[in-house]
């Protein structure tokens, strides 16, 4: 057996077990997927958004914040002014009813601001949320519901979406963002929803205290700090009908940058924890999170190989079918009369990924991608195909960054 052979084998296996599992989970509990109620009672809870040169998008998002449905006599904004240059700090000053922190440094990532304004919350829950999202009316309300249904729920996160498809990198993110909201709510099953994105996550205040707060070392902080809620034996939960749109990249040189942030930040959480994988001690983060999260790494590493070894063999042939169209021709006659095991299993897992994508629109109310009006169907197609094909290449940027230890990636 050649080794191409062993890739592409280890590939099937994985991409097969996870997306039937993941379709057995859905088909399971789908009754309860949109079942997030709103609190028998209303507690204080604290807001707290970093913002650097966030100009344009600032006030919006704290006017959506102020015209939530949550009481507002016990909600507390804590805006932390991360050395903006631009008119950040003019637009906080017109706003009333917030607490304002400036820095006069930029802290860098997120982890070090949000971790200043921690030590100045008093309330039972607090909530971290990004200058640039915007939350709809009961996202609060139903996120709190979930953190006082058991006290050993430490963090919750939202389902988030995207605010603009103008381009077409945004409208391929749009299905993206959908299929994610999906499959982190699939994991709620498993107990083993492994981020608590920044655009809006939910946390009780004593269980983020007590485990230190957000790791200021690490760039993806709301990777790290699920895992770590979890390392302490607390539950993540994730409420799908609180809602936060986000303003997605629209090209691909941001987006890049997003990307490369969010591996990096991975595979520092992967490997800061390395010693849970497997282990039963450390409940579903050894059993599951954690090996799930290195396979999807070794899946996504594989596919790109075997994309790589069929483009290149492609190229070879091509130029063959110039030097010998005969013994070419009759190559592609053998491979349709007689198609390899490896075929098959190459148009099931196809298959099973349209079905995939499908369920994940269908459930998010997304569908307007399966309409062949104006083509909207083949943004699937690519996102399927060209667009997966990039992530492992910024996987292996994000491994050689990390290995130099060059933590910069903007």
């Amino acid at each position: 057996m050649q080794v191409i052979d062993v890739i592409y084998l280890m590939f099937t296996f994985l991409s097969l077990y996870f997306t039937i599992l993941f379709l057995i989970i859905y088909f399971d509990t789908r009754k309860e997927f949109l079942n997030s109620p709103l609190p028998k009672k209303y507690e204080p809870l604290t807001i707290i958004m970093p913002a650097h040169n966030e100009q344009s998008n600032i006030y919006e998002a704290i006017m959506r914040i102020k015209q939530s449905k949550y009481p507002k006599k016990l909600l507390k904004i804590i805006v932390i002014d991360d050395a903006s240059t631009d008119d950040t700090p003019n637009i906080l000053k017109k706003i009333n009813g917030i607490t304002i922190i400036t820095n006069k440094q930029n802290m860098g990532c997120a982890a070090k601001p949000c971790n200043v304004a921690l030590k100045m919350v008093k309330t039972k829950y607090v909530a971290v949320v990004d200058a640039d999202s915007f939350i709809e009316d009961t996202a609060l309300a139903r996120m709190v519901a979930l953190l006082q249904e058991d006290e050993m729920v430490g963090a919750v996160t939202a389902a988030i979406t995207t605010k603009y498809q103008k381009t077409f990198l945004q409208k391929i993110q749009n299905i993206e963002y959908s299929i994610i909201v999906w499959a982190r709510k699939l994991l709620q099953s498993v107990e083993s929803i492994y981020v608590t994105p920044g655009p809006l996550a939910m946390y009780r205040t004593k269980v983020l205290k007590d485990v230190g707060g957000f790791d200021e070392k690490n760039i993806t902080q709301d990777i790290e700090i699920a895992w770590k809620v979890m390392y302490h034996g607390y539950k993540v939960r994730m409420s799908m009908q609180s809602k936060v749109k986000v303003t997605s990249p629209q090209y691909l040189r941001a987006w890049w940058r997003q990307r490369l942030r969010w591996s990096m930040g991975g595979l520092q959480t992967l490997w800061k924890y390395k010693h849970t994988l497997f282990k039963t001690k450390y409940g579903m983060l050894g059993q599951f999170v954690g090996p799930f999260f290195l396979l999807s790494l070794i899946t996504s590493l594989t596919g790109f190989c075997i994309f790589m070894y069929v483009t290149v063999i492609t190229v070879l042939k091509a130029t063959l079918a110039v030097l010998a169209p005969n013994q070419v021709l009759q190559s592609y006659v053998d491979m349709i009369a007689l198609p390899s095991l490896f075929l098959y299993f190459g148009v099931i897992i196809f298959i099973l990924s349209l079905l995939y994508v499908y369920l994940g629109l269908h459930t998010m109310d997304n569908l307007k991608y399966l309409s062949l009006r104006r083509f909207r169907v083949v943004y699937i197609i690519i996102y399927l195909t060209a667009y997966v094909t990039i992530f492992p290449i910024v996987l292996l940027a994000a491994m050689w960054r990390l290995y130099r230890k060059d933590m910069s990636w903007y």
